[in-house]
């Protein structure tokens, strides 16, 4: 019986903090992500933009996966504050390990925020804007 309820008693925990994790203002479904890459040396690449689907789960932007790119990359450490996110994210590419911290803040429809990717020599800010268009398509 103790094991019984210890389990039910664990899965309302479990589900009650993922529920809760999200930013107070996020908001589920399709953004379009704009990002700005600068820093390398004063050079700046131009604006991309991508969109992505997220979840109460999965409130961090990340771009699609190229399937050339040999970069194997993790977000880790999220955490919330309010409606500000705080991460750090881990990239290897041919023996070479990126390491980097981003923070993004949802207001409504929208959010703003960056990363910023250091290695020896270099080190890269990514400006992030963001803007909810609607549902997620599919699943």
């Amino acid at each position: 019986m103790f094991k019984k309820i210890f389990c039910v008693f664990s899965l309302v925990i479990f589900f009650s903090i993922n529920i809760y994790a999200a930013p107070k203002d996020f908001k589920e479904g399709l953004w379009e992500v704009t990002m700005k890459m600068s820093g390398m040396g004063g050079f700046s690449l131009p604006e991309t933009k991508y969109t992505i689907c997220m979840k109460k789960d999965n409130y961090v932007p990340s771009e699609p996966a190229d399937k050339n790119n040999q970069q194997n990359c993790k977000t880790y450490d999220i955490k919330v504050k309010g409606n500000t996110v705080y991460w750090k994210i881990e990239c290897k590419s041919d023996g070479v390990v990126t390491k980097g911290t981003g923070e993004m803040t949802y207001k409504g429809n929208n959010f703003e925020g960056k990363t910023v990717i250091e290695q020896p020599g270099m080190k890269i800010i990514q400006t992030l804007k963001g803007k909810w268009i609607g549902e997620c398509k599919g699943k």
